[in-house]
């Protein structure tokens, strides 16, 4: 007991030492000082620096070597940098430079780039840009006219652009952009690809697309109605009813945001004999979130047990099959009926199993399957 109380004791004592420092030790940790850039140059241009991201982004003309750039710094009074200014540093990929000043420091992540064209959009559609070769592509729906589009993009700062944005252009023909920027120049030529878009659904338990009430699931479906002109919603009532024909559409997306059993209107019978309708006659899903267990009712197995994991990760010498009480289904015969395995030669195929034994790592080439994977990207990059 007397040990306790001796330590408590000298607690107290240390308490009221610190509260009880008298004025000349206050404040001896704030410093005063500044620890930043003020300008930064890069073969003599100003960077533009976000003190909020920690970035410093210099614009350089098309002829810059982004790897051999001249740097100067105006810092504050008392700071120093790491590195110090210098010729040939190599900013292309982001240089980290550290500001000291008394005990404050500050860091920046300083990078060269060129001068871009950019979020080049006709409406709601949005181009592909190739800023190495200048080429846009922009894909538009097909039969629609071309002669009067009015397109919107923006630019690098202090950069220049004719014909500028939002000036109504005729796209029957290659369009050119000639971007200037501290007396060179770039060219963009415009290319309008005539496309059909595929219908797209959006499926849900709500009646309609209004009576959505998860936040997440509606900020998905506004997303989708905000890039595609084709998609639709439709609930998994109608579906059940007759009141949609699944083949009308190329893909169906479901995002259930909800950790617990996939809903009773999904799992009826008639639904999902009809959504295995729709996979077997070459239609896709998108199933997000929580709606990758519905791969379950679609009666794929690997290694002879089901997987529900989005993503699964597959490895060579695994076998992705049928489990044994889909076999006999009308629907998995008659999507397999006819199916070339020698396309893929990753793939060892037996038919009377209704399995494919994963071989290895198939190349891009090895893919027949006319796949969009800058349609992948956009999707995930939102």
């Amino acid at each position: 007991m007397k040990t306790i109380v001796h330590k408590l004791a000298l607690s107290v004592v240390a308490l009221l030492g610190l509260l009880s420092c008298d004025e000349k030790h206050e404040g001896e940790l704030i410093n005063d000082k500044e620890a930043k850039i003020n300008v930064f140059q890069a073969d003599g241009i100003d960077g533009i620096i976000d003190e909020e991201k920690q970035t410093i982004t210099v614009y350089a003309p098309w002829n810059t070597d982004l790897t051999k750039m001249t740097t100067s710094l105006s810092l504050p009074e008392g700071a120093t940098s790491v590195p110090t200014a210098g010729t040939n540093v190599d900013l292309s990929k982001g240089t980290k430079y550290r500001i000291f000043n008394g005990n404050l420091y500050w860091d920046y992540t300083v990078t060269a780039q060129y001068p871009q064209l950019e979020n080049f959009a006709i409406g709601k559609y949005k181009a592909t840009i190739d800023h190495s070769t200048g080429k846009i592509s922009v894909k538009y729906p097909k039969g629609e006219s071309l002669t009067a589009l009015t397109p919107t993009f923006s630019t690098t700062p202090n950069a220049t652009v004719s014909p500028a944005s939002g000036v109504t252009q005729n796209f029957t023909q290659s369009v050119t952009y000639t971007m200037s920027y501290r007396g060179k120049s770039f060219v963009y030529s415009v290319e309008i690809i005539p496309t059909n878009f595929a219908p797209i659904a959006f499926v849900g338990t709500a009646n309609s697309a209004s009576a959505i009430a998860d936040e997440d699931e509606k900020a998905a479906y506004t997303w989708l109605t905000e890039n595609y002109d084709t998609a639709k919603y439709i609930s998994f009532s109608d579906i059940k009813d007759g009141k949609v024909n699944l083949n009308d559409y190329k893909v169906i997306w479901w995002h259930w945001d909800n950790n617990k059993e996939l809903p009773a209107e999904a799992k009826a019978d008639a639904v999902v004999n009809k959504m295995k309708q729709f996979y077997a006659a070459g239609g896709s899903f998108l199933l997000s979130s929580w709606a990758v267990q519905y791969v379950v009712d679609l009666g794929i197995a690997l290694d002879g047990k089901v997987v529900n994991i989005p993503s699964y990760s597959v490895k060579a010498g695994q076998i992705v099959g049928v489990r044994e009480k889909a076999k006999s289904l009308e629907v998995i015969e008659a999507a397999l009926a006819g199916f070339n395995h020698s396309k893929y030669p990753w793939i060892e195929w037996d038919d009377a199993s209704k399995s494919g034994k994963f071989l290895h790592k198939p190349e891009r080439a090895d893919i027949p399957e006319n796949i969009k994977e800058q349609l992948i990207v956009e999707l995930y990059s939102k």
